[in-house]
């Protein structure tokens, strides 16, 4: 078995490849016009047409072409799942995993009680655990942020899929006072 199979896929079998089996993302949608087994589909939402970015393809197992709102398996493009638990996650998909939906719920509500946006409060904690870099608040900061660190870092690695060291599991806001 090759311990690479995973990157290869979508890419010709070298000369040493041997039999293997692999896992594939594959998520139910609905066409929005013919498609055809293989054809390279877009999503919006739970359907699924010809539209950039491509995210997968059609069932290519199918034995003939997924009419206007039927229903069909897409499968999603190798190494393009940013989350898996046996419950993926994939840019394209707005909705997420129960875990991660009430994580993010937490995170939206934490940024905002320290006066930040969700996008901003992520972007400040990948540039702590990046650079070391702390941010400063140019005003007092809420007792949230020192009170709920712990809790900042289990819902951020559920949400991004990244394991936070501990050493990294610290405050990085501060105020300017």
């Amino acid at each position: 078995m090759s311990n690479d199979l995973g990157t290869t896929i979508g890419k010709l079998a070298d000369d040493g490849a041997g039999r293997d089996a692999i896992h594939v993302a594959v998520a139910p949608m609905i066409a929005t016009e013919r498609l055809w087994p293989g054809q390279h589909v877009g999503v919006i939402g739970d359907r699924a047409g010809v539209r950039e970015p491509f995210v997968g393809i059609v069932d290519p197992f199918l034995a003939g072409a997924v009419q206007e709102g039927q229903r069909f398996w897409l499968f999603l493009y190798p190494n393009t799942v940013t989350l898996l638990r046996h419950q993926w996650t994939h840019p394209a998909f707005s909705d997420a995993a129960p875990a991660q939906s009430s994580s993010e719920a937490w995170l939206r509500l934490h940024a905002e009680a320290i006066g930040l946006s969700y996008g901003r409060l992520i972007e400040l904690a990948n540039e702590w655990l990046q650079y070391g870099e702390y941010h400063t608040l140019s005003y007092d900061t809420p007792d949230v942020v020192y009170e709920d660190n712990e809790k900042f870092w289990t819902h951020f690695e559920v949400v991004t899929g990244k394991k936070v060291d501990a050493d990294k599991r610290q405050t990085f806001i501060s105020c300017s006072c």
